[in-house]
This record gives structure tokens, C-alpha cells and sequence, in this order.
């Protein structure tokens, strides 16, 4: 989703040309393969999360992997689908985390309030590879029949306004028939909360990033991110050939725009967040303009929106190089 400054995202906007992609003669994915590999199901399950918000910063994360960050101006209103960061059958964690408001564009309030509240909803839709299947199977007294709400949960009205943070954990449950996506994540990841020098590592990994995305280098930019592409389509279990050669295309045509990055990656002014149980990591700004969101902020040529790149790397086992995973 995009706003101002306040993009959380795998954003797949970057610069591209024809010669970049025959540069890559090896590369360690192979994009044709995995199409070859991917066997779409009849059927499968879509779960998506509603959040909406007053008075208040957050992160909402599933399976501790944040799915939205929000420290932004404003309320805000939205969903997203949750699939990506289903790794296993079970029960799924989701936790809410919540911040002071920010109120201009370098001040934030000192403590949540009375007003503060997060509420979500976590929904589960059946999929089919036939579009044509929730009509023909709708009744009149439920014009969605494929569609069960599954957890809601709005935060409690704060007790007092000297409260800075308030955190919140629940669980909702993912029956294996109906998930028949198989995906490993970041579950082979190594624990990189005591890795030394980690935070140089992922300093120089966003520094590749800025500088792939600056020289127009379109080929290896889909190189860094086809791992969690391709993962992102197996979950949509039902159309994931479809949905994975659309975000190849995506990334690729994505590339013609030329982007200026508006902060310098100062390693003074950022810092490292883990999640995932300490096996994905990723940057955040520290400088009030940006707070909370990655310091890959780009501008594009002909836009007055400035976007933010975020990427959440991990390493797996038996591997000295950080990788994208979502």
C-alpha cells in the first residue's frame, strides 16, 4: 500500500533495460524452472486481515513478521492478505503492537490516549480456479457463500494517557485441508540476533539495493526478490502460475522509471529490527521524517510521492548471505 512516505511494501518499481537481463547468465533462481514446477489446485484459501485505526502507531505481525507498520499522519483503513506468512497448519499468532500518534511530521504525542484503539478481522475466502464458481454457487441469503469471518479484535479502551506502549497477542486456526500451499519461509533461517557485524551486513545489502535500483539494473533486482515472489504465488494455491509470471512482469516492466533516493543510508540515523524469532531482519529509519519505515526512500521522476522500499532478509541455514524473503 502507498502513502506518503509511508510505503511497506515489496515494491517492484524499479529501473530496467533489455541489455541488463543478458547480463545474467547465472542466475541462482531460475525463474523458467519454477513456472515449470508450479501445478495449480482446484481449490484453496485465501485469508486476508482488515485493520483500521484511530489515535495511534502500530505494527500488526503474523507469525512475528509484520504484515503492515504504520507511523503515519492520519487514520488509516485497509486489508491484506496474510497467506505469505502462513508457513505450517495450526494455530497462527497474530500480534498487535501499538505506538503513540504521530501529529506533524517530525513530532509524535508522548503516550497513547483514551481514543487510542486498533481493531482487525481476519477473514478466510474459498478460492477456485473457475471464476465462475462463487456465482453459480451463491444463495439469496448469503451472497458470498466462500467468505467465513474468522477472529476479531479490537484493542480495549486505555485506562489512563500515560501508557507509550501497549502490545496484544491471539490466535486463529488454519486446518491442513484446507491449507495446500507448501512454503518454508523463514523457518530454515538462522537466529541473526547475535550474528557479528550483522548490522554492517545489512547495511551493505540495502547499499546493493539502492545502487541496483539507481544503475537501472532491472535483472538482478528480480533475482533479489524471486525467492519471496515465488513463495507469495504458491500460496495463492489456485492461480499461482498466473499470479507468479504477473509479479515477474511486474518487476520487470516496473523498472522504467527512474528513481532518486531522497536519505542517505547513514548508519547513525537507522537501526535493525528482528522478527521471525529473530531469523529476518530487517532496516528502519530513526530520523523523525521517516520513522519506523525502511531508509530506502526513492522519489520518481515525474512523481510527488515518495516511496519507501522495505525488505525483510533472512539467511538460511548453512548460508553466509542474506537473502529477501518478504
Amino acid at each position: 500500500m502507498k502513502y506518503l512516505l509511508l510505503i511497506s511494501l515489496l515494491c517492484l518499481s524499479l529501473q530496467g533495460c533489455g541489455q541488463n537481463e543478458k547480463q545474467n547468465n547465472n542466475p541462482k533462481f531460475n525463474i523458467a524452472e519454477m513456472e515449470k514446477s508450479i501445478i495449480d489446485k482446484e481449490k484453496s484459501y485465501l485469508y486476508k486481515i482488515k485493520y483500521e485505526h484511530t489515535d495511534c502507531s502500530y505494527e500488526i505481525l503474523v507469525n512475528d513478521v509484520p504484515v503492515i507498520t504504520f507511523f503515519g499522519l492520519g487514520n488509516w483503513s485497509t486489508s491484506d492478505e496474510i497467506n505469505k506468512y502462513i508457513l505450517k497448519p495450526g494455530k497462527q499468532t497474530v500480534t498487535l503492537r501499538l505506538y503513540p500518534q504521530k501529529i506533524e511530521d517530525t513530532l509524535f504525542k508522548k503516550s497513547l490516549t483514551k481514543d487510542t484503539k486498533l481493531k482487525i478481522t481476519i477473514t478466510k475466502n474459498e478460492r477456485h480456479s473457475d471464476p465462475m464458481w462463487a456465482w453459480n454457487n451463491r444463495a439469496k441469503d448469503n451472497p458470498d457463500p466462500t467468505k467465513w469471518d474468522i477472529l476479531t479484535f479490537e484493542t480495549p479502551k486505555m485506562e489512563d494517557d500515560k501508557q507509550a506502549y501497549a502490545e496484544y497477542k491471539m490466535e486463529f486456526e488454519v486446518k491442513p485441508e484446507e491449507m495446500n500451499w507448501q512454503i518454508t519461509g523463514w523457518s530454515d533461517g538462522q537466529d541473526l540476533r547475535n550474528h557479528p557485524n550483522i548490522k554492517q551486513e545489512v547495511l551493505d545489502f540495502y547499499k546493493k539495493i539502492q545502487s541496483i535500483i539507481e544503475n537501472n539494473k532491472s535483472a538482478e533486482f528480480v533475482q533479489l526478490v524471486t525467492k519471496s515472489l515465488y513463495e507469495s504465488a504458491l500460496v495463492h494455491a489456485w492461480q499461482s502460475r498466473d499470479w507468479f509470471e504477473d509479479a515477474i512482469k511486474t518487476a520487470k516492466e516496473g523498472a522504467k522509471v527512474k528513481q532518486k533516493f531522497i536519505f542517505p543510508l547513514d548508519p547513525n540515523a537507522v537501526e535493525l529490527k528482528f522478527y521471525g524469532n529473530g531469523r529476518v531482519v530487517t532496516l528502519v529509519s530513526k530520523d523523525l521524517k521517516s520513522y519506523g519505515y525502511s531508509p530506502l526512500v526513492a522519489k520518481a521522476q515525474f512523481s510527488n510521492f515518495p516511496e519507501a522500499y522495505t525488505f525483510y532478509l533472512y539467511k538460511p541455514k548453512g548460508s553466509d548471505e542474506l537473502e529477501v524473503i518478504r
